[in-house]
Order: C-alpha cells, then sequence, then structure tokens
C-alpha cells in the first residue's frame, strides 16, 4: 500500500492558510481586493498585485514556502509558477 506523497511547499504552508481563513474578516477591513502576504502567522503587507507581493516575499524571506492570497470574500483560483520548481 502506497502512501500519499504531499509536497513540502502545500504542507509547509498549512499554518499560513489556517491563519488566513481564521483571519479573513479582519484582512478584508484591513486589504481587501489586495494581496496579502503571510509567513508563519505573521502579515507582511498587502500589495496590488500578486506580484508585488510574491517579490516582496522573495526579497525578505528568500527562495523558501511563503503565502500570498487574495483578500477577498470568496477565494479565487489561482496559479503561480514556483521559484522552488525552477520555472
Amino acid at each position: 500500500m502506497s502512501k500519499s506523497v504531499k509536497s513540502p511547499a502545500r504542507t509547509s504552508l498549512r499554518i499560513e492558510r489556517a491563519y488566513f481563513d481564521e483571519h479573513r474578516e479582519n484582512l478584508l477591513k484591513l486589504g481587501r481586493g489586495r494581496f496579502v502576504l503571510i509567513k508563519g502567522r505573521k502579515v507582511y503587507g498587502f500589495f496590488d498585485t500578486k506580484f508585488d507581493a510574491i517579490d516582496a516575499g522573495y526579497e525578505k524571506f528568500g527562495n523558501v514556502p511563503y503565502f500570498v492570497h487574495k483578500v477577498s470574500e470568496v477565494d479565487e483560483p489561482v496559479v503561480i509558477a514556483s521559484h522552488l520548481l525552477g520555472v
């Protein structure tokens, strides 16, 4: 029986995703329609574009997983190529 293998980036972002979900109402008040950058259980800013948020995360943390998500009532699916994938 084979075990399901989870991506390290996906597993490591569970804390950030949970933080986003738990604090969505407050995040909406602070940055509705903008992109939030979260690492661990801390918000590192709101940005007008996802690319600005990704660039800020890369500058601050380097080539490691961090959470960038649009602040809205309903999640919008997005696909972003990661620096970790060598794309």
